[in-house]
């Protein structure tokens, strides 16, 4: 699985666990969606102002390797698309606002403040470019 969708992330055995205690925050400068047009996909990058730092909401999970070895990974959470965004894809990550972060890595129990958070960065708080890669 490749990314948790915050509408039903906490409630799918995949993600539930790590909805709850393992919460974490990615570090990104921007994000690529793919549109399909025809049977290509066109790669877009969205970044935020100057390409700025900003955070995704993600999960992580630790799991054994047939060896017996570690494999620690994580995933990103998404939501329903911004009207930016929508043009191109149907999902797209969860952007956390700097007052979200802290929500984010306080564990145990999921804050309801934090869970209300996982929703999508609108345009007028994100002053966004898109840009098509040549």
């Amino acid at each position: 699985m490749i990314n948790a969708r915050a509408e039903t992330g906490a409630s799918k055995p995949a993600f539930r666990t790590a909805f709850r205690k393992q919460r974490c925050l990615v570090l990104a400068d921007g994000f690529y969606e793919w549109q399909k047009t025809g049977i290509a996909k066109v790669p877009h990058r969205f970044v935020v102002g100057d390409e700025q730092l900003f955070t995704f909401a993600g999960l992580w999970e630790t799991w054994r390797n047939p060896d017996g070895t570690e494999l620690v990974t994580y995933t990103i959470i998404t939501t329903t698309p911004n009207a930016r965004v929508a043009p191109v894809h149907d999902r797209m990550p969860v952007i956390l606002r700097a007052e979200n972060r802290t929500g984010c890595l306080t564990p145990p129990r999921l804050p309801r403040r934090w869970r209300a958070s996982l929703r999508r960065f609108q345009p007028s708080e994100w002053a966004a470019t898109l840009s098509r890669p040549q």
